[in-house]
């Protein structure tokens, strides 16, 4: 991630990092998105995995659930498949029930 160079000390990234009350991935994430013009997608990823999880899954409806899931799930990543479940959210004018 570069926050370390070669001899285990901090790099300037490295020193940035260390401000986020976040894990070093989403923290290295919101540090490079704007150099590749995303920061509105990152910021409603790392707000949507600072959560508790978005799916409730109920025991006796586990089938139903999964569905429901794979509607959104994007192959490529889950903070992808959660920027998914956000935009699909707003789409549906904040409805709470996307299902």
């Amino acid at each position: 991630m570069g926050a370390l160079n070669n001899t285990g000390s901090l790099t300037d990234i490295g020193l940035k990092m260390t401000k986020f009350p976040l894990g070093p991935q989403l923290t290295k994430l919101l540090l490079t998105c704007e150099e590749f013009s995303c920061i509105n997608e990152v910021l409603l990823i790392v707000t949507i995995l600072s959560v508790p999880s978005v799916f409730f899954s109920p025991k006796d409806r586990a089938e139903e659930s999964d569905a429901a899931h794979a509607k959104y799930f994007m192959p490529e990543s889950d903070y992808l498949t959660s920027l998914n479940i956000y935009k699909q959210w707003e789409a549906n004018k904040y409805l709470w029930r996307l299902v």
